[in-house]
């Protein structure tokens, strides 16, 4: 009987272990290592640039972890990438400046890395989709080719 309990306990632990390595993938070498400096981002339905003297950006680290600049805070969190180009992005920590809120769109900013469905790197720019959403919430461009 405890073979047997045994045997399905590791039945059990390989099927969620093929679920997980099925689901989320190793993370796409393209985004790795690059600082991505935010271009334009949607502002009430238009794609607008960040505020000038305000640094958006965004760094995929190989391990799953993501930071960057949000205006005037830092933040950090987790990131997944899985099959057909889908992503998930927790941000779970944040320096706490205080901006001054007309030149900000931190929280905006926040939010729609929050809220990527998908992504795509099309001639050197980094497209982040919202949920269902044929147009980019934000593009970024490599701050490392300047």
């Amino acid at each position: 009987m405890r073979f047997l309990t045994l045997a399905s306990f590791l039945f059990l632990l390989y099927g969620c272990a093929l679920f997980q390595a099925e689901d989320f993938l190793p993370s796409d070498p393209s985004l790795q290592g690059v600082t991505w400096k935010l271009e334009r981002l949607n502002v009430n339905g238009q794609l607008a640039p960040p505020p000038e003297g305000r640094t958006y950006t965004v760094v995929f680290h190989s391990e799953g972890q993501i930071g960057g600049k949000s205006g005037c805070n830092g933040y950090g969190g987790t990131y997944k990438v899985k099959s057909g180009k889908k992503m998930e992005i927790e941000i779970n920590l944040s320096t706490y400046v205080l901006c001054p809120e007309d030149e900000s769109l931190e929280n905006l900013y926040q939010s729609l890395l929050r809220n990527t469905e998908k992504y795509e790197i099309d001639g050197g720019k980094l497209l982040l989709y919202p949920d269902g959403s044929q147009d980019p919430a934000l593009i970024f461009v490599s701050a490392n080719d300047e």
